[in-house]
């Protein structure tokens, strides 16, 4: 006896109807995102290639980030040095014209005035933190408050009871196992003998006489302390320069994951507008056999 039945063909069908509406709305979400899918699912045996590469975009990013920031403070560092340095230089200078003047009543006012001058690059702030304090960075490096140097006589002896800050020197991790350490406090050998000759010279007596010995000393002590922190200025230029590097190889290496990390999660755009028009063709042919079944009747056949 012949079967009439469309049960089967209808139900093929419709299974193909339904794959090819999956289809589309799978290529419709590619063309409007230019990705391959928005879950890890879409991405199959690609997913932890994805993940792995997103890792090392976000740590890439993450180090040169940091060496940015160090980076930054590290320059800033450099330039208030330079600061010291120049005050410094002139303070030597006005040492100098007064051992050879007759007339240095002003010469403690002038000490005094180098001092705050000096106090204030060592006090340097960058972001609202301080450059020279260690790890106390919302703390200004120097009070010249707590620094007793009027009681002193003789200046022979280093004295940082100025320094706020404490012996944490700043560092910065940049890579795998690489840290790079860039911070300078406020109580290095070159800092203390910069104040100490400041304050020798703010209290030095002028009358009746000008005592030279103290100027002496206070100009070799300024002396010193230009030679120490020259040093360390040009420490730190290399420091800045290293993290400099670093953060450049830092953005390429970020580039690189990204494209490679772009390969692996997005469609040719061109690409998925074809797929979507050609799977929307197929749905369109799916619904119209599915719907010529459906009209189909027993009565035709009988």
């Amino acid at each position: 006896m012949l079967r009439v039945s469309t049960a089967g063909l209808n139900h093929l069908l419709t299974a193909g109807a339904m794959r090819s509406q999956t289809a589309y709305a799978e290529a419709s979400i590619q063309e409007s995102t230019g990705l391959l899918g928005t879950s890890f699912a879409a991405y199959g045996a690609r997913t932890q290639t994805m993940l792995n590469l997103q890792s090392s975009v976000d740590q890439a990013e993450a180090w040169s980030d940091a060496a940015g920031v160090a980076g930054d403070r590290a320059q800033a560092m450099y330039a208030a040095i330079g600061n010291v340095v120049d005050s410094l230089t002139t303070l030597r200078t006005q040492i100098s014209a007064a051992l050879s003047s007759s007339d240095n009543s002003g010469l403690a006012d002038t000490g005094a005035n180098a001092l705050e001058e000096l106090a204030g690059e060592i006090n340097t702030q960058l972001g609202g933190r301080y450059l020279f304090s260690g790890a106390r960075s919302d703390t200004a490096p120097v009070d010249l408050d707590a620094y007793d140097y009027a009681s002193d006589t003789d200046f022979s002896d280093a004295d940082t009871s100025y320094y706020q800050g404490d012996s944490t020197r700043a560092s910065v991790t940049i890579d795998q196992g690489q840290t790079v350490t860039y911070g300078v406090s406020g109580d290095s050998s070159g800092f203390e003998k910069a104040l100490r000759a400041a304050a020798m010279v703010a209290t030095v007596t002028t009358s009746p006489a000008t005592d030279t010995d103290r100027l002496l000393a206070a100009y070799e002590l300024a002396q010193q302390a230009i030679t120490e922190l020259s040093n360390l200025q040009a420490t730190v230029s290399v420091t800045a320069n290293r993290l400099s590097d670093k953060q450049t190889q830092l953005a390429a290496l970020v580039e690189v994951s990204q494209t490679a990390l772009d390969d692996v999660k997005n469609v040719d755009t061109a690409e998925a507008a074809l797929k979507v028009s050609t799977t929307q063709a197929q749905l369109q042919a799916s619904f119209s056999a599915v719907s010529a079944i459906l009209k189909v009747k027993l009565t035709d056949y009988l």
